[in-house]
């Protein structure tokens, strides 16, 4: 629904934004949201220079959006996940 919807855009937003602090600034990053009501996939894609940096070292950075999205999904009995991959140029 529209609420879902919303839900999806702003943490598109966020997921990105956070992605956007760790990398180069010359960079771009875009995330996709892949899935419907039952499981959502944000899809983040980088430069393949970048990767490193959105993991974070141990997956600290990766994990830390993960935690944000299941925690900003917690009410609406929806599974997430999270998945970077790098963008072929």
């Amino acid at each position: 629904g529209d609420a879902m919807d919303a839900l999806i855009a702003r943490l598109t937003r966020v997921v990105e934004f956070n992605c956007q602090e760790v990398i180069d600034e010359n960079h771009s990053v875009t995330v996709e949201c892949i899935g419907g009501a039952e499981n959502l996939l944000f899809e983040i894609s980088c430069d393949q220079s970048d990767v490193g940096l959105v993991i974070g070292r141990n997956g600290r950075n990766i994990e830390a959006i993960r935690t944000l999205v299941r925690s900003a999904c917690r009410g609406a009995n929806v599974r997430t996940s999270v998945e970077v991959t790098h963008s072929r140029r």
